[in-house]
């Protein structure tokens, strides 16, 4: 979930913790271990977020070895924190872009690799600190699909864990294992086979929280017969009390929910855009734990905060793929469907080879209904939730607690029959919101604001969403229906009556120039970044 320190270590005694007892396990081979990876006393940037092709040989030696740094940094907790409470960016998506690009790696970067990918209870040394030492007597036990090991805290006063915790720990699992996968309907995690002592996802507990490290998923390696799935193992801190103000159960839930998503995730497709790996696993701790609350603290740099930043964007020096599960939040609240299972069966390459994350997208909103009847589309969407963004209270369960979208461009407009006008674009997957507000009292006239603005060609899938705040407290809301060329539309206006006006726009365009090594869906360059608007607006007594 955030960044975390390196795992390593040794064979493991199976004992008794929950339902089942794991079969006894021999010492794993050992890994090779000559390329040391040494620790940094200054925060240092990674190198950026890659996009690996979909076909493994296609992958260049240096989009490898770029991948092995950029791994080695996030897990040894050396990157720039990226919240104000001291995270950094998680290195789950940098394990799996190293685990695909590992073939290409050769002598100390592939054993440096394989160190950085090793379980905790893999390896001969423990260069991160964080695996369990030579010798140490590994307890197992499993329940429901998921199956904990852990050092006892008498054997080991850091790394280890009470029995009572993991117990806990395994209980919290199973019920978020079987909540994705028996309540939401995802797809179980691939199985791992022997890995751990038997098939079940394996989650390993340590000491993560004294380098504020929540817990992290790390795929190991394709599931047989696939090029696109893998299987996987988490990590969790063995008791989260370094983690304030929340209580440490809290924590475990939601970092048990994230985590184990991406383990699902990875079973999907492990090739899929990283945005979308963090906005619905950050999500997803939203609909199970939405008590804890703990993902607000990313609501600022996603488009809550921060709306032309594209939503497919995934920022490596921000969180703002995490803070981007409102948006999956959004789409629940307003249509009650599985969106997000849905859009992940959409992207997985068994049911829609080629298709990336915002095409996935685009075809489950396509083809939805509103409360209306209404067909739906992406670019209608994306303008809605901007504009539900204005009011967070009024579209939101929790929206009281949300700080409002900021708007791009205020007016106060007065009886002049000269419009206010406005010229901007609208960069792919972001949206622009103008609010308008009356500026002169018409106790016995009745005014309408109109709006005239150019409608971007269909190809770049625009959307524009109107919300009007009244003085009463009511809050109204629709979509502007858009036509080729001009669009005109009129709305509520009455001084007196209206205190706000929201106007948002979208650019959904999911046409991207693919395999770039960029941060954006596909690692493509966007093709319709720069759609233009002109926005012409009037108060008008009628």
């Amino acid at each position: 979930m955030r960044y975390l320190a390196r795992p390593v270590g040794v064979a493991a005694v199976a004992v008794m913790l929950g339902a089942t007892l794991l079969p006894g396990g021999a010492a794993r081979a050992e890994v090779p271990s000559s390329a040391a990876v040494v620790a940094l006393d200054e925060p240092t940037d990674p190198p950026a977020p890659l996009a690996l092709p979909a076909d493994p040989d296609d992958i260049t030696t240096a989009q490898a070895e770029q991948a092995l740094e950029r791994a080695e940094i996030l897990i040894a907790g050396e990157a720039p924190a990226t919240t104000t409470e001291g995270t950094a960016e998680s290195p789950t998506l940098a394990l799996r872009d190293l685990m695909i690009a590992k073939p290409k790696l050769r002598g100390a970067d592939r054993e440096a690799a394989d160190r950085l990918l090793a379980r905790p209870t893999d390896g001969a040394n423990d260069p991160g600190e964080d695996g369990y030492p030579a010798g140490s007597t590994v307890k197992s036990g499993c329940t429901g699909g998921i199956c904990v090991h852990y050092v006892d805290k008498a054997q080991n006063e850091r790394i280890g864990a009470t029995a009572e915790w993991a117990s806990q720990t395994a209980q919290v699992a199973k019920n978020a294992y079987d909540y994705l996968v028996n309540s939401r309907g995802y797809r179980a995690a691939p199985s791992d086979g022997t890995r751990g002592g038997n098939a079940k996802l394996d989650i390993y507990l340590t000491d993560l929280g004294s380098q504020k490290v929540f817990g992290y998923c790390a795929p190991e390696q394709f599931v047989p017969g696939s090029n696109y799935r893998a299987t996987s193992y988490c990590v969790l801190d063995n008791d989260y009390a370094e983690f304030k103000p929340t209580a440490p159960l809290n924590y475990l839930r939601v970092t048990a929910i994230h985590e184990i998503f991406h383990a699902i995730q990875f079973g999907y497709d492990v090739f899929e855009d990283s945005w979308l790996y963090e906005a619905t696993a950050t999500w997803m701790e939203e609909v199970w734990a939405s008590d804890v609350n703990d993902n607000r603290r990313y609501l600022s740099d996603g488009q809550l905060g921060r709306p032309l930043v594209a939503l497919d964007e995934f920022e490596d020096d921000t969180a703002n793929s995490y803070g981007n599960w409102i948006f999956f939040e959004y789409l629940e609240e307003r249509f009650g469907a599985n969106i997000a299972r849905s859009v992940w069966e959409r992207a997985s390459a068994t049911s829609s080879p080629g298709q990336h994350s915002l095409y996935a997208l685009r075809t489950v909103l396509n083809g939805l209904r509103d409360a209306s009847g209404a067909r739906t589309e992406f670019g209608r969407e994306l303008a809605g939730f901007a504009a539900a963004n204005q009011l967070p209270a009024a579209f939101y369960d929790e929206g009281s607690a949300y700080t409002a979208a900021p708007v791009n461009a205020g007016y106060a407009v007065s009886k002049s029959t000269t419009p206010v006008s406005r010229r901007f674009s609208v960069p792919q997957q972001t949206t622009y919101t103008v609010r308008f507000q009356p500026s002169f009292s018409a106790p016995s006239q009745r005014y309408r604001l109109r709006l005239r603005f150019s409608t971007p060609a269909a190809a770049t899938n625009p959307g524009a969403f109107v919300v009007v705040q009244y003085t009463n407290g009511t809050v109204k809301r629709g979509a502007i229906s858009l036509k080729s060329g001009t669009t005109t539309q009129y709305l509520a206006f009455q001084p007196g009556q209206v205190r706000n006006v929201y106007v948002s726009f979208a650019n959904a365009s999911s046409r991207l120039d693919c395999n770039l090594d960029t941060a954006r869906a596909c690692g493509g360059e966007p093709l319709d970044d720069d759609v233009r608007y002109t926005l012409d607006a009037v108060a008008q007594r009628y």
